[in-house]
């Protein structure tokens, strides 16, 4: 057997709640695997055990924006919805 994705994932209280929250930290795979219902799984399993550990805030993201839309699709199929964006700039140093 081989490794063909991987997610990871962390539950925390942040500084400014006494409630747990769980983010992703990672989600990836390879590409041939790509376009599947690997992510997906993953993602389900994800939320599950987030769930079964009492957690009420449960996000993704998409910070890479490497196929945005479709990304966000499969977000949305797995019982997600936005909640903001993220914003960058390149560091002139």
């Amino acid at each position: 057997h081989s490794v063909v994705g991987c997610f990871v994932g962390r539950i925390a209280a942040p500084f400014f709640s006494y409630e747990l929250a769980a983010s992703d930290v990672v989600l990836y795979i390879i590409p041939e695997r790509r376009g599947g219902l690997l992510a997906a799984q993953l993602i389900r399993q994800y939320r599950r055990e987030a769930e079964r550990r009492g957690v009420k805030s449960i996000t993704l993201a998409n910070s890479t924006g490497v196929k945005a839309e479709r990304v966000e699709r499969l977000f949305e199929l797995c019982g997600f919805h936005r909640v903001g964006g993220v914003y960058a700039v390149d560091s002139e140093g």
